[in-house]
């Protein structure tokens, strides 16, 4: 039992890692993106670390949680606030749940930040 377990979350992992380093794809110089939190983010932020080495892509990011803000920064991803860029070109998040055949997903279904509450409407795409 231990191991379906175990390959289940394997299994989840390589999906969240999949999702990740897709929605990054969309990603341009210049943009400024919404960086979320969690697992998936936390995949995501990776990636787009590797691009900002890799290919030298130019962008600034906006953080949900520290977390996500020390993530960054340790792979030289620029950090950025609403001040300075009031607008985001788009925000990367997961999702806490999504019904199954749809697009319709329910996120912060734990301790949901101010600051993840805000960035879903400071944006033109959230992925």
């Amino acid at each position: 039992m231990a191991e379906i377990i175990q390959d289940a979350a394997s299994r989840v992992a390589e999906l969240k890692r999949e999702a990740a380093t897709h929605a990054i794809s969309y990603i341009e110089d210049g943009m400024a993106v919404g960086l979320g939190t969690g697992s998936t983010a936390k995949f995501m932020i990776d990636a787009l670390g590797e691009r900002v080495r890799r290919e030298g892509l130019k962008i600034r990011a906006i953080p949900t949680s520290e977390a996500s803000a020390e993530q960054a920064q340790s792979l030289d991803i620029p950090i950025t606030n609403f001040a300075d860029d009031p607008y985001l070109d788009v925000a990367i998040d997961g999702a806490d749940e999504v019904q199954t055949g749809s697009l319709f997903l329910i996120k912060g279904r734990g301790g949901l930040s101010c600051a993840r509450r805000l960035l879903p409407y400071q944006h033109a795409n959230s992925l």
